[in-house]
């Protein structure tokens, strides 16, 4: 059962009626945008119901439960309509694919840096680990990485020389499911671009 049909009458009666009105003009885009296919007539729908929803939405200002309205993923509905037209249905995609991500690119980084001028600092973490984990590839190709510790000990007392195999120069296209265990986005195949990163200079200080 949708969302909408539970929700929606939930709050009937308890709430103000454009409260009602908002959250379901809200949901209608909701469901809209998360259709496989959208056509000409589902994206006019959209607009009429984020018309709706604009216009009833006022009522939290006007009854107090906000000042304002300056949130980021409600104005992001406004460019759904032209998003859709160029680069089609986002038939459910979800931002956790881009989070995982970014707490591995720039959260992780910024924590380790000192805060001050933190940019380069962060670069440099990235390349290390990425250097890192090149070598962990290339160690396991090479299966170096075999076994444990007390395992290779005993081996060398026993006059077992380790068995290292040549690298083939392969590691880009391998992949490491134990890396990605809690990471619950994919490598994307394709040409890369080079990207940029802004931030403070310094700290702020309260």
């Amino acid at each position: 059962m949708p969302v909408m049909q539970v929700y929606i009458a939930a709050i009937c009666e308890h709430v103000p009626g454009d409260m009602v009105r908002c959250l379901s003009a809200f949901m209608n885009c909701c469901y809209i945008v998360r259709r496989n296919s959208i056509t000409t007539s589902d994206i006019t729908c959209f607009r009429h119901h984020l018309a709706n929803f604009h216009q009833f939405r006022q009522i939290f200002i006007t009854t107090g439960v906000r000042k304002d309205f300056s949130l980021p993923h409600q104005h992001a509905l406004m460019h759904y309509p032209n998003g859709i037209e160029l680069f089609g249905s986002p038939n459910g995609t979800c931002t956790s694919q881009t989070e995982a991500k970014h707490k591995l690119a720039v959260k992780d980084p910024w924590r380790h840096s000192s805060r001050n001028k933190p940019l380069p600092q962060m670069i440099k973490t990235l390349n290390r680990l990425d250097k890192l984990s090149t070598l962990r590839r290339v160690f396991k190709e090479r299966g170096m990485l075999l076994g444990s510790v007390t395992d290779s000990t005993a081996q060398q007392f026993a006059g077992i020389p380790p068995q290292i195999l040549p690298w083939n120069g392969s590691f880009m296209d391998s992949t490491d499911q134990s890396d990605n265990d809690d990471n619950d986005a994919e490598r994307v195949s394709g040409t890369r671009t080079e990207t940029l990163i802004r931030l403070a200079a310094r700290h702020r200080k309260f």
